[in-house]
């Protein structure tokens, strides 16, 4: 699912602006600009308007993010967000809408309104008729596909840092929920707080499958009549190794390894004490040891990791799916 265009009206100093975008000739979009002439805004309130999809997904009676009445552009009573989306191709058509006009094939959109009354307080409204639609074609395809993915929707504003890394916490299932890779709040900061618990979850996974592996190895190679030769059990071993990593991981190694080249290796130590542990430029640091800059894009760069594995459990490449992300 992409954004085929998303327009604002009365939206805190734009008067009337329309993006278009188009996925086949421009897969990723760079908005440029002077100081304070709205790429933030273009950013947040795209994203406002999506965690509607989120919000509706979870719960058709839930209500993703509204207008602040600040939004609304100076000496102006009423602004309005309009979205729309193409969805896959393997999903019906939407059926027509409450007026009577059919939508547009594999095409969705929702509007959100914000207005001023006359004591100047902001009442806001939500037209989602087709995003209804659009939630209940995903839960239905995905009952008959389990493999069908979800588009991830992500906002990192400019004002994100790695304030703590939470490696204590363990055994939380929620973390595996698909509900977990969305959000539906305002985001004035990030933190990443969610990929470090994710991460030490799936490596006590990776560590524990690799653990059943070896074991199993050994007990084959005593249970047989002859003396195995100690190059033999290690040529075994080594093959092992390739079904010793959870896809989770992999994927994220791969993603890191383009952005950061210089990154050959994450992984947990956890003796003597429990630390992520790097290895960048061929020396092997603690992850607090970086500089902020480097700790900041590995941690951006496996956030996005995470919620797609989320929303694409079953695939092999989740990082090969759909997705939203913007990045302010």
């Amino acid at each position: 699912m992409h954004i085929e265009k998303i327009q604002l009206k009365h939206a805190l100093h734009f008067s009337n602006i329309q993006l278009d975008f188009d996925l086949q000739k421009t897969p990723v979009t760079l908005i440029l600009g002077d100081q304070g002439s709205g790429k933030t805004t273009l950013l947040r309130l795209s994203y406002q308007a999506l965690t509607w999809f989120s919000a509706r997904f979870r719960d058709l009676r839930t209500a993703g993010l509204s207008m602040l009445d600040q939004d609304i552009l100076q000496n102006r009573l009423q602004s309005k967000i309009d979205i729309q989306v193409r969805f896959p191709d393997d999903l019906r058509s939407l059926p027509e809408s409450a007026q009577g006009e059919a939508a547009p094939a594999q095409s969705c959109s929702w509007q959100l309104y914000k207005t001023l009354n006359s004591q100047g307080i902001g009442f806001a409204k939500a037209e989602t008729q087709q995003l209804d639609a659009m939630v209940s074609l995903y839960q239905k395809a995905r009952q008959h596909d389990p493999l069908l993915g979800l588009p991830m929707v992500a906002y990192y504003p400019a004002e994100r840092f790695v304030n703590e890394i939470n490696l204590l916490s363990k055994n939380n299932q929620a973390i595996f929920q698909t509900a977990h890779a969305y959000e539906i709040t305002a985001i004035p900061f990030t933190t990443f707080a969610r990929f470090f618990e994710w991460f030490r979850e799936v490596s006590d996974i990776e560590n524990a499958q690799s653990a059943k592996i070896i074991d199993q190895i050994l007990d084959q190679a005593l249970q047989q009549s002859d003396d195995i030769q100690a190059d033999q059990l290690a040529q075994q071993i080594e093959k092992a190794k390739a079904h010793m990593h959870t896809p989770s991981l992999t994927a994220l190694r791969e993603a890191l390894s383009i952005v950061l080249p210089e990154l050959s290796q994450i992984y947990l130590d956890y003796q003597p004490k429990l630390q992520l542990m790097v290895r960048y430029q061929d020396h092997t640091f603690s992850f607090q040891q970086l500089s902020s800059s480097i700790r900041n894009w590995i941690a951006l760069v496996g956030d996005v990791v995470r919620r797609l594995c989320l929303l694409n459990p079953h695939s092999l490449f989740p990082c090969q799916e759909g997705y939203w992300h913007f990045t302010d």
